[in-house]
């Protein structure tokens, strides 16, 4: 059963997908940049762009409003010899654009295929690896968390 959380993402994400979506198509690759920790010379990390990254003031049940990070990226990714470890982004929502990868997510491995969303818990750490013949993949993630 899907918690409070859950359903305030959910709904929300395909508003977010929709407003990112002019964004995207206006990303250039000098706006693109290799994903923290990765460093700039490493040809297996991923480009990343982040076309979404605004503090939202929803109300909650009792009217009372709840600030929000919410931050929407698109991660580039290239098969690599060995898995890439996700930064910490908190509480997030994952969806698969194009690529087939095998997640893992606390001792768990699940293959995933474009049109797939998933939820990534906070504290939770998702490592990504794709087999041959695979080469690339799109993921975009949303992330939701408290702006306290």
């Amino acid at each position: 059963m899907p918690t409070e959380k859950h359903k305030i993402a959910l709904l929300g994400f395909p508003c977010l997908c929709a407003m990112a979506t002019v964004a995207f198509t206006s990303v250039s690759p000098a706006q693109e940049t290799p994903a923290a920790g990765t460093g700039a010379a490493s040809a297996e990390g991923p480009e990343v762009a982040t076309p979404f990254s605004e503090v939202l003031r929803p109300k909650n049940a009792k009217g009372m409003v709840v600030a929000l990070n919410a931050e929407m990226k698109e991660w580039r990714l290239r098969r690599s010899s060995q898995a890439f470890a996700m930064p910490d982004l908190g509480f997030y929502l994952a969806h698969l654009v194009a690529g087939e990868i095998t997640v893992e997510i606390d001792g768990k491995s699940t293959a995933h295929y474009p049109g797939d969303f998933w939820v990534v818990e906070k504290g939770q750490r998702m490592g990504i690896s794709m087999e041959r013949p695979r080469e690339s993949a799109i993921l975009q993630t949303l992330a939701l968390n408290s702006a306290h």
